[in-house]
């Protein structure tokens, strides 16, 4: 890099040889002189990197203090809490460090200043980067940004599709001209540096003895300004224990915000890289603080028969004079006692097992089952030329003409009120086609998520296992897993495979694990779907529209070869930020004025209504264009949402990774065809991701084809009503299960517990205090927990180090202790009776 920028002095030292001495004052030195002329330069490169540093931080500070002062954390940050200096001690303190390490360049760079100065533009360009994204990270999923969440990610594809995805115009631009100022700052800084440097040169008798003096005194610099850094950081070494953390939970929550709200995002990023990783953290305590070891013999398929129906059997075996005692009140009953059970679930009554149905997997975004029931008092008028476009561009037959809502009710017109007064429209489905599609289709009111996030669901519905129960996926950490997924088996017999997402697959791996499941066409937003007039982009993809034309001519082109098809379809709407492609999906015109929406959770939600009401129109056109193309009646639509998605229901629970609680976890599901299903059946037990695998196998007649290890069963088959179970670990490491009527979450990390009876109380506001039913609960959520840890290290046959952030199948991390088969194919054993669980004192 030139440095032509600079005046002469700064870059010819005159030298002893040939300069006199300036005359110096009076009891002056030419080493003080030197000393302070080097000193006021240090300074004054401090003074410009602060110049650049601490707005940085303070108004990110103040962003982050501002959006906590709105909704229920105001009570924690008053609505002026950004005015308070308290707030930003960390912030301020951070820069020392920041200095530090601008300074760094000085040591080996002392002459060009411009090279100098370009090197600590690019270190303050990364600083500002990492405070923008932290500030919209926090904004987005409100916890701190940490490596944990940059592990979760592998490789720079999927890092930058989430940057694009999850970052803001705004936060853009403010990258981006930060970047123009700092060009600015770096010519602007040498020069203003090379004045001073002009008036040292001349004051110094050598250029050798010059060059002695900016290194040393750089040193001495950094070594006191990073004294504080080991202060910096102690804030990240403890964590709280459960007794901090787990006995008052508003306590602990107040804390959490308070901690959050005072720490740096750069002391957050710098002092826990490759930290926080604790060998214990995935022991699993008692109550009684002893580590729980499961007695349980190991084998494929986790029991999963309703717990609280279970009870019912035992109670009766006791009423009819079996079983007096309860023995083995946890175990699977025998034939003669299920025979008779009470809540037995009915098996389905399907048409025609054993056809060659044509699937379409259809992955509903970011809804939870009760907002299928939100209503809407008209809908924004359609226009003409854009529904004919929409229907035309996929089948070329024109869409059906949209009703006017504001037609009265039938209901209204019958009734003895006067024709002449104004009738009150009745009032509309939000998602008019998830209604229509219910009439003809199997529907699960109970149907549930195992871990709420989008790479999990995939994981989950194409394999039928559960998630990997750490702070990581397997997806991704394991793309080429030896699971049979659903795709695999349909291709083997014939079926032609394909799958569209208007996202891309570069996210959280999903290519890299899709790559292994037999797709023979795989097309996203940047291979194939972004096609006119549908490439706009909108919330992490393209129009959702964009799926329609290429699906019909998927089926079009399999139906010509002679071959039945297995299609999924991945649309990214209603996923954040909830944007709309047009003023026709606007439910809500979003006015942060309006008083309408009073708070932030108000108007997100109803900017996701928006954003639903078109993903449910969307669906409604998916379909109409296979039915008007002649495919529907061979082809059954199996439509799920792949997570739900919370707006505040509980304290902290936004976004959908974050809880289990109903909103996160229950999700809408149904099985549409007109014809198998010439009314409505629904479906009464729990139902789950990890039960569409077999559920396609059983109506295909294929059920025999299924993996040993496949957790799922039929929802044909009807039988003993089943529990569901969730786990997650973004903000916490919860588990939990909804059995009957009751739902109990258990937080791994603290030993918090929550019970509630859904019959009673459906919003999870009351925990109900039955100890015995909780210690049933979590007895069985340890049992499960390590029976998935042992089943991923059974299916990998290798050793996993489960508090690890991420994974690579590289061999064994620790030897494999369990003196178990690690034989994937072994087939189930006959279920053993449940024995208590061992336990030994914790370290």
């Amino acid at each position: 890099m030139s440095d032509s920028v600079l005046p002469d002095p700064a870059r010819r030292a005159p030298s002893s040889a040939n300069t006199a001495p300036p005359d110096r004052a009076p009891g002056s030195s030419r080493f003080g002189d030197d000393l302070r002329n080097l000193a006021v330069e240090l300074l004054l490169e401090l003074a410009c990197i602060a110049a650049v540093y601490l707005p940085t931080a303070l108004i990110g500070r103040a962003v982050i203090l501002y959006l906590h002062s709105q909704g229920e954390r105001a009570a924690i940050v008053p609505i002026d809490g950004f005015l308070n200096p308290a707030y930003y001690i960390e912030d301020i303190q951070s820069f020392f460090w920041v200095a530090g390490l601008c300074l760094l360049p000085g040591l080996w760079i002392s002459r060009r200043l411009l090279l100098r100065q370009a090197l600590i533009a690019g270190f303050l360009f990364v600083t500002v980067v990492l405070y923008v994204a932290g500030v919209n990270y926090y904004a987005t999923y409100e916890v701190q940004f940490g490596w944990n969440h940059l592990l979760k990610w592998e490789g720079t594809g999927e890092m930058l599709t989430s940057i694009r995805a999850e970052t803001p115009w705004i936060a853009i631009y403010t990258m981006l001209g930060a970047g123009a100022l700092l060009v600015a700052w770096t010519f602007a800084t040498a020069r203003l540096l090379a004045r001073r440097r002009a008036a040292t040169l001349a004051s110094a008798s050598s250029e050798e003895h010059l060059g002695v003096w900016p290194g040393g005194v750089r040193l001495m610099a950094l070594s006191l300004v990073l004294l504080p850094a080991p202060y910096a950081g102690m804030p990240y070494q403890h964590f709280g224990s459960p007794e901090e953390h787990g006995a008052d939970f508003d306590a602990a929550y107040r804390r959490d915000i308070e901690r959050t709200l005072h720490t740096n995002v750069l002391n957050q990023l710098v002092f826990t890289f490759g930290g926080g990783k604790n060998p214990d953290a995935y022991d699993l305590i008692t109550p009684d603080g002893k580590r729980f070891l499961s007695t349980r013999p190991f084998q494929f398929r986790f029991e999963t028969d309703s717990l609280a129906w279970l009870a019912k059997v035992r109670a009766a075996e006791r009423a009819a004079g079996e079983n007096p005692d309860g023995v083995n009140s946890d175990a699977t009953p025998d034939a003669k006692s299920v025979e008779g059970a009470p809540t037995i679930i009915a098996p389905v009554s399907f048409p025609v097992r054993g056809k060659k149905y044509n699937i379409v997997l259809y992955f509903f975004e970011s809804t939870t089952a009760r907002y299928l029931e939100e209503t809407v008092a008209a809908y924004p008028p359609m226009p003409d030329e854009t529904a004919n476009q929409n229907s035309e561009s996929a089948t070329g037959v024109p869409a059906e003409p949209k009703p006017d809502p504001t037609v009265t009710s039938e209901a209204g017109a019958a009734s003895g009120d006067s024709q002449d007064a104004p009738q009150p429209a009745a009032e509309l489905p939000v998602t008019p086609t998830w209604h229509r599609l219910a009439e003809h289709a199997l529907v699960g009111r109970n149907h549930y998520v195992q871990a709420p996030l989008s790479i999990n669901a995939l994981f989950n519905i194409f394999t039928s296992a559960y998630a990997l129960p750490a702070d990581r996926w397997a997806a991704t950490d394991y793309p080429d897993i030896p699971l049979v997924s659903l795709s695999e088996i349909l291709h083997e017999r014939g079926y032609r495979t394909g799958i569209f997402h208007t996202g891309t697959f570069d996210y959280a791996g999903q290519g890299k694990f899709l790559k292994h499941r037999k797709f023979d066409v795989m097309h996203d937003a940047g291979t194939g779907l972004r096609v006119a007039p549908y490439t706009e982009e909108i919330n992490w993809g393209i129009d959702d529209r964009a799926l329609i034309a290429p699906s019909v001519n998927f089926a079009r082109a399999s139906k010509a070869q002679g071959q039945p098809f297995f299609l999924t379809a991945m649309p990214v709407a209603p996923h954040h930020p909830y944007d709309v492609p047009g003023p026709e999906f606007e439910l809500y015109k979003i006015d942060p004025d309006n008083d309408e929406f009073p708070d932030r959770w108000k108007r997100a939600f109803a900017k996701y209504k928006n954003a639903l009401y078109y993903s449910d129109y969307v669906l409604g056109e998916f379909i109409k264009a296979f039915e008007h193309a002649g495919l529907a009646e061979d082809t059954i639509f199996i439509v799920y949402a792949d997570h739900g998605e919370a707006f505040g229901q509980h304290r902290g629970n936004y976004n959908h990774p974050f809880y289990v609680y109903e909103e996160n976890v229950h999700v809408p599901f149904l099985i549409y065809n007109q014809t198998l299903f010439p009314e409505s059946i629904e479906y009464t037990g729990v139902s789950r991701h990890v039960d569409i695998l077999p559920t396609v196998l059983d109506m295909l007649g294929l059920i025999a084809a299924r993996d040993p290890r496949h957790e799922g069963r039929s929802l044909l088959a009807g039988g003993p009503p089943q529990m569901a179970t969730f786990y997650t670990s973004w903000r916490n490491r919860l588990a939990g299960l909804r059995d009957g009527r009751w739902k109990y979450i258990y937080n791994l990390e603290t030993g918090r517990e929550e019970l509630y009876d859904l019959r009673k109380d459906p919003a999870e506001t009351r925990d109900v205090a039955d100890a015995a039913l909780k210690d049933r609960y979590r007895n069985y959520i340890f049992e499960l927990t390590v029976y998935q840890r042992k089943f991923f290290e059974k299916v990998l046959n290798r050793s996993i180090d489960w508090s690890a952030t991420q994974e690579k199948d590289e061999g064994p991390v620790r030897p494999n202790r369990s003196g178990e088969s690690s034989d994937p194919t072994a087939a189930p054993t006959t279920p053993a009776p449940a024995a208590p669980p061992a336990s030994e004192p914790a370290p």
